[in-house]
């Protein structure tokens, strides 16, 4: 914003006004899936709570990562790998691994049994949702991609979803109404169990079988 550039920085002024005229796909970041430092992806266990994995989950939440970057976190996962009890390892892991916290005490308190089911349902709410959501992002991130490559970002194109300035309503976009909106009125939708409108065009197609994999 507000940004002055000098007559030389014509590259860069060519792609600012791009920007500003033709906007960009706000995609979600890498943040929101938990990538580098040795992490196990937020979406991979949330695809994993998805699919009933729940065993899977706590596996990836607790066993070692290829280049955990703390020492201390690293320890304690080698301690629940290596010998398996809950109780050693919880004593390991720092109080901030909340989750890895939240699965051990369930375990411990359970006499050693694996009731992983259990043991996931110990997770806060938050952090829960948060692997959820974090599948929902990525499949909006394919999303908004398949879009671009089958249709392009320049216009709008019959079957596209679009929300509606006035009312907020979300509307499929026909032959009829073709003309009445452009790119910056097409929407994606978060894909979950109460989605109801689908793009009815190649792009719904699309999103509707990522849920079968």
């Amino acid at each position: 914003r507000n940004c002055h550039f000098e007559e030389e920085s014509t590259d860069f002024r060519a792609i600012s006004e791009t920007l500003s005229e033709k906007g960009f796909i706000n995609y979600y970041g890498l943040q929101r899936f938990g990538r580098g430092g040795g992490e196990v992806s937020t979406d991979a266990i949330g695809r994993a709570l998805l699919s009933g994995n729940f065993e899977g989950a706590c596996s990836m939440i607790l066993d070692p990562r290829p280049e955990e970057s703390n020492k201390s976190i690293a320890a304690a996962r080698t301690i629940w790998k290596e010998t398996g009890d809950p109780s050693k390892a919880l004593e390991a892991f720092p109080y901030r691994c909340s989750a890895e916290r939240a699965i051990l005490q369930h375990f411990a308190k359970s006499g050693h049994s694996r009731d992983y089911p259990g043991a996931i349902a110990c997770i806060n709410r938050e952090l829960r949702l948060m692997y959820v959501h974090a599948v929902q992002s990525l499949w909006w991130n394919a999303g908004a991609s398949k879009r671009a490559q089958l249709f392009g970002v320049e216009k709008c194109v019959v079957g596209d979803l679009v929300m509606d300035e006035v009312s907020g309503n979300i509307q499929v976009v026909t032959l009829e109404t073709l003309n009445n909106y452009s790119i910056f009125d097409v929407v994606i939708p978060i894909m979950g169990h109460a989605t109801q409108m689908w793009p009815q065009n190649d792009l719904g197609v699309f999103m509707k079988s990522l849920l079968e994999v």
